[in-house]
């Protein structure tokens, strides 16, 4: 999830495992290319061994190695999208215990990101669908008299004034084809306006909903790639 500088030659990883939640591992012999620097690529899947099999605070990592060759830091767009659901799930996962869940889901959805030539909506659709197993997910109760999609509250409202967080008619909308999507490849058009906008408004839902998320710095790296 993040590298933080450690000596010139190695640095502390914080690594989402399955085992262990949220833990921050040493690793040494870090070059600025090759194979280990891919490692500590954001995003990057990897799997490797440690000397304890307890959760460690700062552990030496072992034989590391990539799951699979990947794309995500070589494809512009997707190296963008994948620093910026890094510093999102960095602020969001906290270093508890394993949540075994969460892992495989997104195990699984950074699987079909690495390999998919269709994922300009995977980072929105992502976070739409990470949020129902965090325990404050979106509603999709959207109906002819409930068009209007409150972000305080997660669901959809009669009239657009009832509060101070409720999207327009169109972004209501918008909104409730990613709450309604099956998969990350659902046909949803979109235009990069769209993709701007409407990530601002699920990166404020999650702010409503999660004390101390903060401000994440690549979002406005990202909005750039999709001006």
């Amino acid at each position: 999830m993040r590298k933080i500088p450690y000596t010139s030659s190695s640095a502390i990883l914080k690594v989402f495992t399955r085992d262990f939640g949220m833990a921050s591992y040493i690793i040494r012999g870090l070059g600025k290319k090759g194979r280990k620097s891919a490692i500590a690529q954001p995003l990057t899947r990897i799997s490797f061994t440690t000397r304890e099999n307890q959760k460690p605070s700062v552990n030496t990592m072992s034989n590391a190695e990539l799951v699979n060759l990947s794309n995500l830091n070589t494809d512009p767009v997707k190296g963008t999208i994948s620093i910026f659901l890094a510093e999102t799930l960095s602020r969001i996962i906290g270093e508890e215990s394993a949540d075994i869940e969460l892992f495989d889901f997104l195990d699984t959805s950074l699987d079909y990101f690495e390999h998919s030539n269709s994922y300009l909506n995977f980072h929105l659709i992502l976070l739409i669908k990470m949020s129902r197993l965090l325990g404050f997910g979106l509603s999709n109760n959207r109906s002819e008299h409930y068009r209007f999609f409150d972000l305080e509250n997660g669901n959809f409202v009669r009239n657009q004034n009832s509060g101070l967080h409720v999207l327009n008619e169109q972004r209501s909308k918008a909104m409730f084809m990613l709450i309604e999507a099956d998969d990350y490849g659902a046909e949803i058009k979109l235009g990069n306006q769209s993709r701007r906008v409407l990530l601002e408004d699920i990166v404020l839902f999650y702010t409503l909903h999660m004390e101390g998320l903060g401000q994440i710095k690549s979002l406005a790296i990202l909005q750039e790639i999709f001006s």
